[in-house]
């Protein structure tokens, strides 16, 4: 009711006058804004819980693996657990034309919870596995004494991939960090010796001083 239509010239050209200063004000702030969160390590989501770090891992595996022959398959059954229940893999990697094959276990927890109290037993049931198996882990959320169990089995493997999905190498003084350790474990269980190696030249007669 109190807000007539515009009816002459004269009070559209006002009405206009009075909107244009208005459109730059409103946007000029808001296009730094939205461009900030375009850089958003992974580590830092909250979206990552245990599935979404089992999927993340997958797609690592299939991205850096993949061209080399690795499938990636999930939910796998395969036999029973130490207690006598079916036991089901978070994912099985299988690479047919050598025919071997690694089971990984996959643990997230970037807050104090349960995963810790399922750690000691997830260790003990692979080692029954009659296969090469390992727990991949991640999080800021695991006790002092669990971290250490998972730090100092050769059954554990920390890893966490970046945004790119291709390998990270370990940050100096930092052994929980980058890829590497599932990366190796990789390497070991299918022959790709390259990984290790990084293309270092043998050693010779003459670099042994040998005659």
């Amino acid at each position: 009711m109190l807000i007539p239509l515009p009816d002459t010239p004269a009070e559209r050209a006002v009405e206009e006058s009075t909107e244009r200063p208005i459109e730059p004000a409103t946007e000029r702030p808001i296009e730094p804004a939205t461009e900030r969160p375009i850089e958003r390590p992974i580590e830092r989501s909250a979206a990552l819980n245990g599935h979404a770090y089992k999927r993340l891992i997958a797609r690592y595996v299939v991205a850096e693996y993949g061209p080399r022959g690795v499938e990636v398959y999930d939910e796998v059954s395969a036999g029973t657990s130490m207690i006598g229940k079916q036991r089901r893999l978070d994912l099985l990697l299988l690479h047919r034309d050598s025919g071997r094959a690694l089971a990984l276990e996959c643990k997230y927890q970037d807050t104090s919870g349960t995963a810790d109290e399922k750690i000691p037993y997830a260790l003990q049931d692979l080692a029954t596995l009659r296969m090469p198996a390992a727990i991949v882990y991640a999080g800021a959320g695991f006790s002092m004494g669990v971290l250490h169990l998972l730090q100092s089995s050769e059954m554990a493997a920390y890893c966490l991939p970046g945004e790119n999905m291709r390998r990270v190498a370990r940050k100096k003084g930092e052994i929980d960090s980058g890829t590497w350790q599932l990366d190796h474990i990789v390497a070991m269980a299918f022959d790709f010796w390259d990984i290790l190696i990084q293309g270092r030249a043998p050693l010779t007669l003459e670099d042994l001083g040998g005659r």
